[in-house]
C-alpha cells in the first residue's frame, strides 16, 4: 500500500511540479507487470523519483554514496531498497550483488522489476560514461529481460551539488525490451554491457541533438540572471524575445572550432552557445568591466567551455577556424 501511495505521490509531482515539463516516450506501451532489470542513466538526485513514478513494483539499488543525504537514506529503508557497499562496489565476483542473488530473486518472484544506474555515479556533463557491469550479471543470473530507459534533462533541472530545482523539459524514453540470452547483445554479460553502452551513447547523442537548443536552455539561463537586478533581468528578457532567443544563430550546425562573440553585453548570447554546443570554444568580449563581471558569474559552474574578456584584444590564431559575431550589429 506504501509503495503504491508513493507511486501516486510522484505521478502527480511530475504533473504538477512548477516550471516542470515532463513528456514520456514509451511507444511499445512497456507496463513493467513483468519482473525486468531497468538499466537507466543517471544525471541528478531525482532520478529514481521519475523511475518510481512509473510502477510501484521496482526495487532500486543504489550505492552507499546516495545514503549520505538524510532524504533519501530515510525513504530507501522504508521502501526497503538495496544499497551497495563500497568495500564491493566494484568487484563483481564474491560482491554484495552475488551474494545477495538470493534476495533479488525473491523479488522477482514477487513481480518486483530491479532498477539500476549502471553508470555509478550522478554525472555532471550531459553524456553517458562507463558502464558497470553488475545490472547486466543479475539480468543473466536472474533470466529475466533489461528495459533500456534514457532520462534526459534532470541534470539541467537540479544539477548535482545543488538542493534547489529550476524549471525545464524532462524526457523520458522507455525502450524495447532486450532478451538477456539474445545473441545479438551479446554472448555473456561482459559484452551485453559494452553493446548496451554503446547504444546509450548513440541513443543519447541523437536527443542531445534533437532536445538541446535555446529554447530549452532559456528558463536555466533566465534562472541563473534572476538575482542581478531588474534592469538586468529586462534586458535579458528583451534580447531573448527580439533574437527569438538568438536561436538563428546558434540552433545549428557550427564547423568552426571557436565562436568569438563581441560587445556581448551581459553574456546571454555567448551562454547560450556554451550550452547548445559545449564542444565548441566560446570567446566573450566586453568593454564594459561591469557587464563581463556579471556575465561570468552567471556562467559559473554551468559550462567550462568560455571565456570571458574584458579591456584587451584576444590574439586570434591564425590556424584557428573561428566564427565571428558583432552583438552590437545583430
Amino acid at each position: 500500500i506504501f509503495r503504491r501511495f508513493v507511486t501516486s505521490c510522484h505521478k502527480f509531482d511530475l504533473k504538477m511540479m512548477p516550471g516542470l515539463k515532463f513528456t514520456l516516450h514509451n511507444p511499445n506501451n512497456e507496463s513493467f507487470n513483468n519482473p525486468c532489470v531497468i538499466v537507466c542513466n543517471h544525471q541528478s538526485m531525482l532520478d529514481p523519483m521519475f523511475l518510481m513514478a512509473m510502477t510501484h513494483k521496482i526495487l532500486i539499488v543504489a550505492n552507499e554514496r546516495s545514503s549520505m543525504n538524510p532524504i533519501v537514506r530515510i525513504m530507501f529503508k522504508w521502501l526497503g531498497f538495496y544499497t551497495i557497499k563500497n568495500c564491493n562496489f566494484t568487484a563483481w565476483k564474491d560482491s554484495s550483488l552475488e551474494r545477495d542473488l538470493e534476495i533479488f530473486k525473491s523479488y522477482v518472484n514477487d513481480g518486483y522489476s530491479i532498477a539500476i544506474f549502471p553508470e555509478g555515479v550522478r554525472n555532471l556533463e550531459s553524456s553517458i560514461v562507463r558502464y558497470h557491469k553488475g545490472p547486466f550479471y543479475l539480468a543473466e543470473e536472474l533470466g529475466i529481460d533489461i528495459v533500456p530507459i534514457i532520462i534526459h534533462g534532470v541534470n539541467y533541472m537540479m544539477p548535482k551539488g545543488s538542493f534547489a530545482c529550476y524549471g525545464g523539459s524532462v524526457n523520458m524514453h522507455i525502450g524495447k525490451r532486450i532478451d538477456s540470452k539474445d545473441s545479438l547483445w551479446g554472448e555473456d554479460y561482459s559484452k551485453t554491457t559494452k553493446l548496451i553502452h554503446k547504444y546509450y551513447v548513440n541513443e543519447y547523442s541523437k536527443l542531445k541533438k534533437e532536445y538541446e537548443t535555446t529554447s530549452f536552455f532559456k528558463p536555466l539561463l533566465l534562472d541563473r540572471y534572476k538575482y542581478k537586478g531588474v534592469e538586468v533581468m529586462s534586458t535579458i528578457r528583451t534580447n531573448l524575445k527580439k533574437f527569438g532567443n538568438y536561436s538563428r544563430y546558434i540552433d545549428q550546425d557550427i564547423h568552426e572550432d571557436t565562436v568569438f562573440i563581441k560587445h556581448s553585453g551581459y553574456g546571454e548570447m555567448a551562454l547560450l552557445f556554451a550550452l547548445v554546443h559545449p564542444e565548441k570554444k566560446i570567446i566573450a568580449h566586453e568593454e564594459d568591466y561591469e557587464k563581463n563581471e556579471l556575465a561570468k558569474y552567471a556562467a559559473q559552474d554551468l559550462v567550462n567551455n568560455i571565456l570571458f574578456l574584458s579591456g584587451c584584444e584576444y590574439m586570434i590564431d591564425g590556424t584557428e577556424k573561428m566564427l565571428v559575431y558583432d552583438w552590437s550589429t545583430l
